[in-house]
């Protein structure tokens, strides 16, 4: 009967279903459970294609094979249903997204099920199921209750096409990764997790990092993930700004506020911090601050303290106002009025006070404005006492500069408030890994949405050019501002300069593009003699450029002597000029040494013509210097020289010849750049020959790496790693860790999404402090899922389509009952995904996200499967949603960190890790070696191969192709070829005898045991090498062993039962359709699923006799072979005998003889 792949697999799919075969029971003991899970799909409109089942067939094989080995397996499918895809096919088509995802959704899982994989489709999830969403709003709800999930204006990558914001993930090269088009950025109000902070068991950062190095993942994949969170060790340094404020001395007076006294809130830590930075601070106690009077408190502050040109009068709370009535009456002209948070009328946000009937009310606006030389008003959005309008008055009636921000703490009532430190004594904190590079900072770079760029307003000389730069920068996305091969641009911040805290010098501040504010401190102290960034910016604006970390050769040898030279590198073509000194046979550069109180250029001239002869001559560049610690062996003098390198010019063949005292000692020679570096890369001139690479560089001068400290003070001659850490100590620097990770932007204004659980209520935003103008609250548990509504516009127009539809916003306060309105954005779907893999261990439970029990009897999935490209994105969001539901206490680990690290053995796993091991598909590609797609049309349909081939030679071939990594193009006549094998396969049946029989002529006994024998060897490694290449993933390599035994046994032509059935077994993972089938053809009324893996015999596997390759003088001559024990001379006798060897070695003497046991023999003639 012809093997019929069509009924045979449609018998065994509905038998599997009917038995429930692959359900996997929740109750199963710790080391008998095996958790398998791949990376489930997105069901587009596209249905399958034949990339999808690659990954499917490998954890499937790895399934079937875990349960044979008596493991309870947990093998769920589902759907990544949400996203951008099926919202804009409703706006194309007016198809509800819910209506083309489930059908997609249907032609999935028929297509899927058509491959007889074995998923345990009792635990199937879909995460545009409000059953399933609801649980995603329960998570944000638990991260938003717990400080991990807030919301902030932020500039955001937007897609115009698309209407939507995107991750910085989502972008590539500055276009959106679905539609191509341009991004831009755009500022709007976001939802955001907070994936670089802090949980129960330490920094989610630092542990996404660390953990990488205990997980079974391949070095790509961790590669990817510790580039994208980057990892920064370094310093933090203050760089204090000088301005038309702080040109001269300046005194500080700080008034506190109501019920306050100068140990108060943030007081005692700003009279530090600015007593800190050399500046006189008084802060009184004002009386009565329980019961205050203006009368009884203004008259204190006159009457006790001292005020001139050089105070700065700062007032916070009902201190300002005090300021302000101080102001009024002075006498003598201040340098500045600060007020944070202050008082201008009675009118407060939250209740009465008691000094609102002992102040007048009424100021003289005109009178401090003459009093104070600069005014700044602090205003806190979150004020829980002061209205926002207050501020804005204050501004309006005294000008000056209005900073409306948020404080550390409503009120500014933090120990700590940075934003009042930077107004009273502005600063700019870097952060910094060379801290060694401090005295060669020249210039200071602000990225142009940096804070204090608004704060020095009034003192920006430019500010019009300023402003217009800001705007122009706001439109790019970060890849368009860090693109290092695009031109860099700024515009320097005139009136202002900031203090470089190593060596006091003024240096002036710029604003550029290529400072990000979302990395590190959004601020650089440019080095431009050690970062090429800042070399390039600062050629292009004629920035100073000092060295301050030279590379260094040799130790300072004793008694050396001190040599300050200047040296030439001149290139014309690939040749270089050198001289060549005849009496101490050595090339050396033009130049010599700098005398007492000489310009090295000076000098350089002058010994580049006596030692060469060319005058009309021109210094190109300055590339640097080294020193060379060595001893010059032809007066065995010990040199400690500090060379400075040149880039010179000849301007025309004028020569005047050599000096007379270098005539008979020097030659002047060309020689190629290879050849030149060679010479100098030993002896007394090496380390010059890197000068020769930099004279043809962009950055000349710029030099990397470590070396001496020079222009750099008391630390001239340290070592710089050495110096790194006195200069910040000296400076007051903090040591400081960065990192390239930035929170997760999550808020989508799209439709097809789960919906944020937050509401909105104005009158809840009047009564007390709120967000954005509005009070915000969560969602109450009891009342999710918040639904998906119906009545939407899908068209998109930069909002939401949720804030268009009426029905979704009837919503009332969960607060005060009044109305109110939701948020309308949605999430991005790789929230959906971020916890998919729980939901599968408890997918049916109503009352919570997943059992504890569930998911400490599963948890951590052990293989995880799916496609390299969410190496960052998926892999990472999951991890971390795990660690914060395992420090919410929603995951039970075996956590017990006093350090996490700390706890754990070097070869044991983190508990707080989701997947334990990963594993990539590589793509399959179209027959002509390009990635599939309709517009080249050269999509393979997996339909139509299973419908034409069937499902295992499907199967099959995908693992047959090559690595499961790797790349590779489909070949129709490679699955040909496998369809072939597997009829091969059906046939082996005819073969099939219940003893082996001799044929005439030859004893029954010995027939029998050679064929055995021979059957027996091949199945038994059959056994051992697919069970081994499962289990390390070489899948290819196992279809291989199938295709060497089925052709052992056509050659030998007979095969008993037993023998058989063991076959059927190794196969069933691979081929389970027609392996059930054969299995029951030979009368076995059960599943093979239900079969237990076989054992291989050790014994079996060795071979009895080995070949070996016989070569003559290192050539492969011939090959024998011999018993598999037999020793060398046994091996030598057999090759010698050769004939095609014989002739090799006739009339030849064997000098040597080179064994390799089990592989060669070389035999050495003459």
């Amino acid at each position: 009967m012809p093997y019929n792949h069509k009924t045979i697999e449609k018998k065994w799919q509905e038998r599997w279903a009917k038995e429930g075969a692959f359900v996997a029971a929740d109750k199963v003991k710790p080391n008998k459970k095996k958790y398998i899970l791949d990376m489930f799909p997105y069901p587009s409109g596209a249905g399958l294609h034949v990339g999808h089942p690659e990954g499917y067939t490998a954890t499937d094989i790895y399934s079937r094979y875990l349960r044979m080995k008596g493991y309870q397996v947990l093998h769920p499918m589902g759907w990544d249903a949400f996203g951008l895809p099926a919202e804009n096919y409703a706006i194309k088509s007016g198809v509800h997204p819910k209506e083309s995802t489930d059908n997609n959704i249907k032609t999935f899982t028929r297509q899927i099920k058509s491959l007889g994989f074995s998923y345990d489709w009792t635990r199937e999830v879909n995460t545009s199921s409000p059953d399933y969403y609801k649980w995603t709003q329960w998570l944000f709800l638990q991260l938003y209750k717990h400080g991990l999930a807030y919301k902030k204006a932020a500039p955001v990558n937007w897609c115009a096409d698309c209407q939507t914001v995107l991750a910085n993930e989502q972008v590539v090269a500055g276009a959106c990764e679905r539609c191509h088009n341009k991004v831009v950025q755009k500022n709007l109000e976001q939802w955001f997790f907070k994936i670089t902070g802090s949980g129960k068991h330490g920094s989610y950062p630092e542990r996404l990092l660390s953990n990488l190095e205990k997980l079974d993942w391949p070095e790509p994949i961790k590669t990817m993930q510790r580039n994208w969170i980057g990892r920064s060790e370094g310093v933090e340094i203050e760089f204090r700004v000088q301005s038309s404020e702080f040109r001269d001395k300046v005194d500080f007076v700080l008034l506190h506020g109501f019920n306050g006294d100068s140990q108060g809130v943030f007081f005692p830590w700003l009279k530090g911090e600015i007593e800190k930075r050399g500046f006189k601070v008084v802060a009184p106690d004002l009386p009565n601050p329980e019961q205050p009077t203006e009368e009884e408190q203004v008259g204190y502050v006159l009457k006790n303290i001292q005020f001139d040109e050089n105070t700065i009068l700062f007032g916070h709370s009902l201190g300002a106002a005090v300021a302000l009535k101080v102001a009024e009456k002075l006498k003598t002209k201040i340098r500045g009025l600060v007020l944070a948070g202050g008082f201008s009328s009675p009118k407060f946000k939250d209740k009465s006070r008691p000094f609102h009937n002992t102040f007048n009310w009424e100021f003289d606006f005109e009178k401090i404005k003459k009093s104070a030389g600069f005014i700044k008003i602090l205003s806190d959005r979150n004020d829980y006492a002061v209205r926002i309008e207050q501020g804005k008055f204050l501004h309006e009636n005294l000008g000056g500069e209005l900073i409306e921000t948020e404080s550390q703490e409503p009120h500014f009532t933090a120990n700590q408030e940075p934003v009042i430190l930077n107004s009273l004594v502005p600063s700019i904190k870097v952060f910094t890994t060379r801290p060694d590079t401090l005295f060669g900072a020249t210039y200071m770079v602000l990225a142009p949405e940096h804070a204090l760029v608004r704060e020095l307003k009034n003192q920006i000389e430019n500010w019009s050019e300023v402003e217009k730069y800001i705007k122009k920068a706001a439109a790019k996305t970060q890849l368009e501002r860090t693109d290092l091969a695009k031109e860099k641009t700024g515009v320097e911040l005139k009136g202002v300069k900031a203090i470089n805290p190593g060596n006091g010098e003024e240096v002036p501040i710029w604003i550029a593009d290529y400072v990000l504010s979302s990395y590190g401190t959004g601020a650089i102290m440019a080095v431009p003699a050690h970062d090429e960034r800042d070399f390039e910016f600062a050629k292009k604006y004629n920035l100073p450029i000092r060295e301050v970390v030279i590379k260094k050769y040799g130790e300072v040898l004793p008694n050396a002597m001190p040599r300050d030279v200047a040296h030439a590198i001149t290139i014309k073509g690939d040749k270089v000029l050198l001289v060549f000194n005849k009496k101490i046979n050595e090339y050396q550069l033009p130049g010599g040494r700098i005398e007492a109180k000489e310009n090295p250029e000076a000098t350089l001239l002058r010994e580049f013509t006596e030692e060469t002869g060319y005058d009309h001559i021109h210094i190109e560049e300055y590339l640097g210097q080294i020193e060379q610690n060595y001893n010059f062996a032809p007066e065995n003098v010990n040199n400690h020289r500090l060379c400075k390198v040149y880039k010179v010019k000849i301007l025309d063949d004028h020569n005047i010849g050599l000096a007379e005292s270098d005539k008979d000692k020097l030659e002047v020679v060309w020689v190629d750049a290879a050849e030149a570096i060679q010479h100098f890369a030993r002896g007394s001139w090496k380390g010059t020959e890197e000068f020769i690479t930099r004279s043809g560089g962009k950055y000349g001068l710029c030099y990397f790496g470590n070396g001496v400290m020079i222009n750099s003070g008391e630390f001239n001659g340290l070592s710089n790693e050495e110096a790194k850490w006195k200069i910040t100590k000296k400076v007051g620097g903090q040591k400081a860790i960065q990192y390239k990770l930035r929170d997760w932007l999550i808020s989508r204004q799209r439709y097809w999404g789960a919906p944020i659980p937050i509401i909105y209520c104005d009158k809840c935003a009047r009564l007390r402090q709120g967000f954005g103008g509005q009070s915000e609250h969560p969602v109450p548990e009891e009342d999710l899922p918040v639904v998906l509504p119906t009545d939407v516009d899908f068209r998109p127009k930069g909002e939401s389509p949720l804030a268009r539809s009426k029905s979704f916003h009837k919503v009332k306060c969960p607060k005060c009952g009044s109305a109110a309105r939701r948020e309308s954005d949605t999430m991005d779907t790789f929230v959906d995904s971020s916890w998919y893999f729980l939901r599968y261990t408890d997918p049916k439970n109503k009352k919570e996200f997943a059992g504890k029990d569930k998911i400490k009897t599963w948890l951590p999935v052990d293989t995880y499967v799916g496609g390299a490209e969410h190496a960052v994105l998926h892999l990472m969001y999951a991890r971390f949603i795990y660690m914060a539901l395992c420090d919410l206490g929603f995951i039970e680990t075996k956590i017990k960190r006093v350090a996490l690290q700390k706890a754990l053995s070097k070869n044991s796993t983190p508990n707080d890790e989701p997947f334990l091991s990963l594993r990539n598909q590589g793509l399959i590609l179209g027959p002509d070696g390009q990635k599939m797609s309709k517009s080249r049309g050269n999509v393979i349909n997996p339909d139509e191969v299973i419908e034409q081939f069937g499902a295992d030679t499907m199967r099959l071939y995908e693992m047959f192709m090559g690595p499961l990594e790797d790349a590779k193009p489909w070949d129709t006549n490679g699955i040909v070829g496998v369809r072939r094998f597997l009829e091969r396969v059906w046939e082996m049946g005819k073969f099939q005898v219940s003893s082996f029989q001799p044929k005439a002529g030859q004893p029954l006994a010995d027939k029998f045991q050679d064929k055995k024998r021979e059957v027996n060897r091949e199945l038994h490694k059959l056994i051992k090498k697919v069970g081994d290449d499962i289990v390390s993933f070489n899948f290819n390599t196992a279809v291989s062993q199938f295709m060497i035994f089925v052709n052992a046994v056509y050659k030998i032509g007979e095969i008993s039962q037993e023998h058989l059935e063991l076959f059927l077994k190794v196969l069933n993972p691979f081929a389970p359709h027609i392996a059930n089938e054969l299995w029951s053809k030979l009368g076995h009324k059960g599943l093979l699923e239900k079969e237990t893996w076989p054992k291989y015999n050790a014994s079996l596997l060795v071979e009895d006799e080995v070949t070996y390759a016989v070569q003559v003088n290192g050539k492969v001559r011939s090959s024998v072979t011999v018993a598999a024990d037999a020793d060398e001379d046994e091996v030598a006798r057999v090759a010698t005998k050769n004939a095609k060897v014989a002739k090799y070695l006739t009339g030849k003497k064997i000098t040597k003889q080179i064994f390799v046991p089990g592989r060669l023999i070389n035999f050495v003639v003459k």
